[in-house]
């Protein structure tokens, strides 16, 4: 318990807490040393990864901010003054603060996690481990580890670094990268450390992902491993943020190999079958019978919200819902984005049962009516990665390929869960759109919209159709543009005012650190 209690110190930037403002503020960079024995037992390490993946789990990062900016960022919301402050700038693409701002937030806490995951990689490569215990669960602790770190830097590359150019693939050599990590800060001459070039950032996430995937069990054995590792990633979901990163990249056939890898290699079927009962998806609470299981449902990565197995919180609060603060929401839908999803009204079940039509709240004298998502329940499991995504991304790149057929059958699957019945076509360019609509129609709110825009603006850069960052409903002078003027015009997909920038706090104790 000693330990347990230790780790969440650990190699940390420890923070000044005499109030709960300056705690959010003012992170200060002490730092501590490895405590004796956390890395010569598996309960140890096991308790690394239970605090990695606390911090990495918090509601200013994972199932919080890291679903809220990419739709803030977006061309389909509308921002309340609810979302004010870090969360208002980013809905006014005004990302160039050089203060705490939203990358903060994020960085305070996921710094915490990739350096418990640097540290378990360390003494695992280091073989300080001397129990018995050790020779069953060596592959899955350093797995896990792997995976949290390729998830996380694959993060910090969409937050910080240019989106990877599909046309031009040796300007990613040079191009923008994201500031990480690959060993633990033990002492203060840890903290120096430059970015890392767009191309050696990718590269490096695709090998954890990949040293991932052939480590980390593929369900969860009570006879073998830690109850911990029950709500936690296994190699499923190691292959499909793999297919994520690829995805990101526009590397199709490397993509496919992943999805296939998940949900099989037959198109318009899936052996993570797509929930009948949208309650399965967005109601989860606590263990299920699918959750790390040979038992499959269509959730293959996942945050278990309820007690005993919740590993956010610390302080056992219930988490808000993404899209809400004490229960008002920062976000809702716009015009823009009713008109581009199309929702048959009458059959789609998305619509009628994830979407609320009436929306009404105001705030500050504003009312702001129209359409909210009702996806995201307090205090539930938060879906991170589910099957119908994968499906939706074969769908295109089948379509891409012009295999006309395998791509019907996987977009109808999900049209046919949603019941508004096959789409038909035989032009490629038509069922590329669609399948493109298909994926906002499904995946809305859940944290996609402007990776996807950055992904689909590098494929069409240059071209008549180039797919850029509308601005949606955003409309000036009012509160949706900055006080710069800016962030209420269409922007390329390549703006660098959608980057986010290494915050003042690490600038000044990082001498390696830079801004563009």
């Amino acid at each position: 318990m000693k330990n347990i209690i230790r780790l969440f110190t650990l190699g940390l930037v420890v923070l000044s807490t005499s109030s709960c403002e300056k705690f959010l503020d003012k992170p200060k960079p002490i730092v501590e040393s490895p405590f004796d024995g956390v890395a010569s037992s598996t309960a140890g390490l096991d308790a690394s990864l239970t605090a990695a993946w606390a911090w990495w789990t918090s509601p200013q990062v994972a199932v919080g901010n890291l679903i809220l900016y990419p739709e803030l960022m977006s061309d389909y919301v509308r921002a309340t003054t609810q979302a004010r402050g870090r969360l208002t700038r980013v809905y006014q693409r005004d990302l160039q603060s050089e203060g705490y701002d939203l990358i903060g937030e994020v960085t305070q806490r996921a710094s915490r996690a990739v350096n418990l995951a640097n540290f378990i990689i360390h003494s695992g490569r280091k073989n300080l481990v001397k129990d018995a215990a050790w020779v069953t669960n060596k592959n899955r602790v350093m797995g896990e580890a792997y995976f949290l770190r390729g998830w996380m830097n694959f993060e910090y590359a969409l937050m910080m670094g240019d989106q990877w150019n599909t046309k031009n693939l040796g300007a990613n050599a040079t191009a923008l990268g994201p500031l990480i990590r690959f060993t633990p800060v033990l002492q203060p001459e840890d903290l120096a450390n430059a970015r890392t070039p767009l191309k050696a950032a990718y590269d490096s996430i695709i090998v954890d992902l990949q040293r991932a995937e052939a480590m980390i069990p593929i369900a969860f054995d009570p006879a073998i491993h830690d109850p911990s590792f029950r709500p936690r990633a296994n190699r499923f979901a190691a292959s499909a943020m793999l297919a994520r990163v690829y995805w990101q990249q526009n590397n199709f056939d490397k993509t496919l190999e992943q999805i296939n890898k998940v949900i099989g290699s037959t198109p318009g079927v899936s052996s993570f079958p797509l929930a009948s009962n949208f309650n399965d998806i967005y109601r989860r609470t606590g263990i299920t019978t699918t959750t790390n299981s040979t038992t499959k449902g269509e959730v293959i990565l996942e945050y278990v919200a309820a007690a005993p197995t919740r590993i956010s919180t610390r302080s056992g609060q219930p988490i808000d819902n993404v899209w809400t603060r004490s229960g008002q929401i920062m976000a809702y839908f716009s015009t823009y984005f009713r008109n581009l999803v199309n929702f048959d009204l009458v059959n789609d079940r998305r619509y009628r049962e994830l979407i609320n039509p009436t929306f009404s709240q105001t705030l500050g004298g504003v009312a702001h009516t129209g359409w909210a998502t009702r996806k995201f329940p307090t205090d539930v499991n938060l879906v991170f990665i589910r099957s119908a995504e994968l499906l939706l991304m074969r769908a295109e790149i089948f379509a891409r390929k012009n295999l006309i057929a395998d791509a019907l059958r996987d977009l109808n699957l999900v049209r046919n869960r949603a019941t508004i019945g096959n789409f038909n076509t035989t032009n490629q360019q038509v069922l590329i759109a669609e399948i493109i609509t298909e994926r906002a129609r499904e995946l809305h709110a859940e944290g996609y919209r402007s990776h996807e825009l950055k992904r689909l603006g590098s494929l069409t850069d240059g071209e008549p159709g180039e797919v850029r960052f509308l601005k949606g409903d955003r409309v000036s002078p009012q509160f949706d543009c900055g006080t710069l003027g800016f962030g209420c015009e269409d922007m390329k997909w390549n703006n660098r005012r959608l980057t986010f920038l290494v915050t003042n706090d690490e600038l000044q104790i990082n001498p390696l650190a830079n801004n563009p």
